[in-house]
């Protein structure tokens, strides 16, 4: 099946069960709420997660053996039970520390709501037999502007109960954590040259994937990026010359009663601020924050196992 098609059927069928109106900050439009029909809430975040997740785990060739005469649906149904159930990819983790919910819905927003294209798949990130999270920013995305100019997006999804919670986790990605004294419990900032120039150390010997209309225009960047990595790994510097626009996009999907983005305000601003700051740090002029929440009415956990009892 042609990718296209795939991606247009879940615009059409799947998009409005989760992402269904946006709002935005009248002041801040980069900070962004999602509102969705809350009554159908369980079925609708299940169904997309069931019939999304073999999407978001594999790379397009994965899709060419769908058989256009038979149900879709069906198709990814059996797909995703079986992903889920046998795939070494996935890991086999508590509900309560998994973090591929807000991953996923994250990706659906990135790919299917805003149609960018990803630079390295969910597959690609992980070990056969690993059973911890993934390293690095939870997505990276490319597109091009209607200017003509290459946009890299890297990306933090948050599926976690209360907008605090949401807020603090986002943060303590962007600043890190330190240490605790005897114990190896610390986080490094994610919003940082050093982090970001392993990361891309890692994404180029991972292998990156540029669709094929996109390839002529990163020729340029890629050839001095391999150079550079392989000279003296600083990432940073190749986007910053190259005068790429980077975009960090924070997603967190959390259970709250409010339903306008003015009431998370202070969440919103303290996550950008923080961003703001390091993103001044590591000298990048050329940037965009958006910050996007989805506020839920039953519990996240709720939600979770709502998912996970779709794969009995």
């Amino acid at each position: 099946m042609d990718i296209n098609k795939l991606i247009a059927h879940y615009n059409d069928n799947y998009t409005k069960k989760v992402f269904l109106t946006k709002l935005s900050d009248k002041m801040q439009n980069a900070y962004i709420l999602y509102l969705h029909d809350y009554i159908s809430e369980l079925e609708n975040f299940s169904d997309t997660f069931l019939k999304y997740l073999p999407f978001y785990v594999r790379n397009s060739d994965y899709f060419e053996t769908l058989d256009e005469l038979e149900d879709l649906d069906t198709q990814l149904t059996s797909r995703s039970k079986s992903m889920r159930k046998n795939s070494r990819v996935i890991p086999q983790r508590k509900i309560e520390s998994d973090g591929i919910y807000g991953e996923l819905f994250l990706d659906f927003y990135l790919r299917i709501v805003n149609a960018r294209n990803s630079i390295i798949t969910y597959a690609n990130k992980r070990s056969f037999d690993s059973n911890v999270e993934s390293t690095g920013p939870d997505n990276i995305v490319y597109y091009v502007d209607q200017s003509g100019n290459i946009n890299i997006c890297l990306c933090e999804a948050k599926f976690v109960g209360g907008a605090a919670n949401a807020k603090n986790a986002l943060v303590e990605d962007i600043i890190g954590r330190p240490a605790t004294p005897g114990k190896k419990d610390g986080k490094p900032a994610h919003i940082s040259v050093s982090y970001l120039n392993d990361y891309f150390q890692f994404v180029v010997e991972k292998g990156y994937n540029i669709q094929e209309p996109d390839k002529t225009r990163f020729k340029t960047f890629f050839i001095d990026l391999n150079s550079q990595l392989d000279a003296g790994n600083d990432f940073v510097s190749i986007l910053i010359k190259h005068n790429v626009c980077v975009n960090f996009i924070f997603f967190a999907a959390f259970d709250s009663k409010q339903r306008s983005p003015d009431k998370f305000k202070a969440n919103y601003d303290e996550i950008y601020d923080k961003c703001k700051q390091g993103v001044t740090a590591m000298g990048i002029s050329n940037y965009k924050i958006e910050i996007v929440f989805i506020p839920t009415e039953n519990s996240t956990m709720d939600i979770k196992r709502a998912m996970e009892k779709s794969y009995e």
